[in-house]
């Protein structure tokens, strides 16, 4: 119970900063982008010319790389965006484990925080 008590002040602390929001709403939008730009890819004409099999499959193979370096990018800013208060929060963990003593032990408190920000990196 403790457990998801922590968990979910975690997560509503995420979504308190419009932070995570904004990065999951431009997520989703250049993700459709994205697939949108794929699907347009077979159509793509050269010189008049419909692209033949190779060439889609050559720029399809393009295009992937260009979108992965770009969302790993992303996904670093991102993670770094979101670590930033995590120093905070191992600065305050001495305040913090007075207020949680009396709910769960140390180590199950450090364990979960650590936890849920993997998760949310790794989620994202």
């Amino acid at each position: 119970m403790a457990t998801w008590v922590i968990a979910a002040l975690t997560w509503s602390e995420l979504v308190r900063r419009k932070l995570v929001l904004a990065l999951l709403a431009l997520t989703a939008i250049v993700i459709g982008v994205t697939g949108w730009g794929f699907s347009r890819v077979p159509s793509l004409h050269l010189n008049g010319h419909i692209l033949t099999q190779g060439e889609v499959h050559t720029a399809a193979a393009q295009l992937l790389l260009l979108v992965m370096f770009m969302f790993s990018f992303v996904l670093a800013l991102t993670s770094a965006f979101l670590a930033a208060p995590a120093s905070f929060f191992a600065a305050d963990w001495s305040a913090q484990e007075s207020a949680i003593a009396a709910v769960v032990r140390q180590n199950e408190a450090r364990m979960i925080a650590t936890v849920f920000i993997v998760s949310s990196y790794y989620g994202y």
